[in-house]
């Protein structure tokens, strides 16, 4: 994930579900590196956490994020929370519905 995140720093859109190897230090990574990421897809990705999730934050673009199939993230995780503070108007699905931004 380092070496994809430094080599692609204007990436707008990334696919990275069902990747088992993805973890909250890869995402720390990404977010770092991916100031213009708006579209992220997280799906069947186990071994995020809540607490991964907050790194997001600082991709202020970030308008989509897919966590379906993530059954240790929960709805009201400070996660999610801190992700829709930092990304006004994000939608994020989790679990085939979408999470209000509320």
């Amino acid at each position: 994930m380092i070496d994809l995140t430094q080599g692609c720093m204007s990436i707008a859109e990334l696919d990275a579900s069902w990747v088992i190897k993805l973890t909250d230090l890869s995402l720390s990574y990404l977010a770092q590196n991916s100031k213009c990421l708006e579209k992220l897809y997280l799906s069947g990705c186990h071994q995020i956490t809540d607490s991964g999730l907050t790194y997001l934050a600082q991709c202020p673009p970030l308008r989509f994020l897919d966590v379906s199939h993530n059954p240790d993230l929960r709805e009201d995780g400070d996660g999610l929370k801190v992700l829709k503070m930092a990304c006004p108007g994000i939608k994020i699905i989790q679990e085939q519905k979408e999470v209000p931004n509320s």
